[in-house]
């Protein structure tokens, strides 16, 4: 696992870490943000298309790790459309993240925040993934939003506190 948090700080991350499972918190809460943002209901992968806070707990059930990754931003940017290529990198970044431990032979599956619709289609009139039978255009890159949203800052004091790997 440490290959992984190597490739992840290569890969411009500040943080990375690999936390237990039994140390992650799902707050369906945090899916409510999601209503804010202009991209809301534009992409397949974001709310209200993607998973729900219980299928995302399900999913977990299959993982005993996760690689937690960070990247420090400053809240200005965040608040501006200067995020989007620091979210288009994160995106890039945990898709190579997920090719890189399914190489190792983990089971692996990534997600990232930010509208894969705005990061990779933003010249499309619609995301190809919710038209019936459409195909994602870039499956290689763009990730559910999943984790991104479900944990977020939830937890975050308690993984810092309560990890071995802190």
């Amino acid at each position: 696992m440490k290959k992984l948090i190597d490739k992840a700080l290569a890969l411009n991350m500040d943080d990375a870490q690999i936390v237990s499972i039994d140390q992650l918190e799902v707050d369906p809460s945090l899916a409510n943000y999601c209503c804010d943002c202009e991209a809301y209901g534009l992409s397949a992968h974001c709310q209200p298309h993607g998973l729900s806070s219980s299928e995302f707990s399900d999913r977990l059930v299959d993982y005993n790790n996760v690689l937690v990754i960070k990247r420090d931003v400053p809240v200005a940017v965040l608040q501006s459309d200067d995020q989007l290529p620091i979210a288009r990198q994160i995106h890039l970044t945990v898709a190579q993240l997920e090719k890189q431990a399914q190489l190792l032979g983990f089971n692996a599956a990534a997600y990232a925040g930010g509208s894969c619709k705005r990061l990779f289609c933003s010249s499309s009139q619609q995301c190809q993934l919710l038209q019936q039978g459409g195909i994602c255009r870039f499956p290689q890159w763009a990730r559910p939003y999943g984790a991104a949203g479900w944990l977020g800052a939830v937890g975050t004091e308690k993984i810092r506190d309560e990890s071995p790997y802190s």
